[in-house]
């Protein structure tokens, strides 16, 4: 489907070759549509937390996800929504796909709701990724600092500890693989 108001695309089977002759949209129109939505639809894919979730806030589109209870916590994937969750994502949570049209008939016409919403998706986006990208860097440097210190001789290593604060490096490495293990990720 295709006109001012919505772009809906399916694909019949997964391809190694991505080009319109089969049935693909290309990178760059896919990124066109994107950036011109106000929303995304973020279905399940193999895991909940699909790749869509972050192209949709990276594009300042809106992520519409499904959070049922039932079938998100079947899922293999189980808890892939906590960090969303935990970090207050603005992101719009429906229970169904039924309650879509219902959803988009409410905010027809209500240009300030849609932009304040896609202004909360872009700050809350920028802070979550930072945020990630930030304890991520923590955890590298703990690990550097951890591999420095056993290469180092008996002496070297007891120096390397006090001059580093390897004991909170350690700390935020366990408390990030922690988060990652109650989410049943690995990183």
């Amino acid at each position: 489907i295709q006109n001012g108001d919505a772009f809906i695309h399916t694909a019949d089977r997964w391809r190694h070759t991505i080009k319109p002759s089969n049935g693909y949209v290309t990178p760059d129109v896919y990124r066109s549509i994107l950036l011109d939505s106000k929303f995304t639809l973020c279905p399940l894919g193999h895991n909940p937390e699909a790749y869509r979730i972050y192209e949709s806030c990276e594009a300042g589109s809106i992520p519409i996800l499904i959070n049922d209870g039932h079938f998100y916590n079947s899922h293999a994937c189980k808890n892939a929504y906590q960090p969303f969750l935990k970090a207050n994502a603005p992101f719009i949570w429906l229970k169904s796909w039924e309650d879509l049209g219902d959803f988009l008939e409410s905010v027809k016409g209500n240009e300030t709701f849609i932009q304040e919403k896609q202004s909360q998706v872009k700050k809350w986006y920028d802070s979550y990724m930072k945020d990630f990208a930030l304890q991520f860097e923590q955890v590298l440097l703990w690990r550097f600092n951890k591999r420095m210190s056993r290469d180092l001789k008996p002496d070297q290593a007891a120096l390397r500890e006090e001059e580093s604060d390897i004991h909170f490096e350690e700390l935020l490495f366990q408390k990030f693989a922690t988060e990652i293990n109650n989410d049943k990720r690995i990183l």
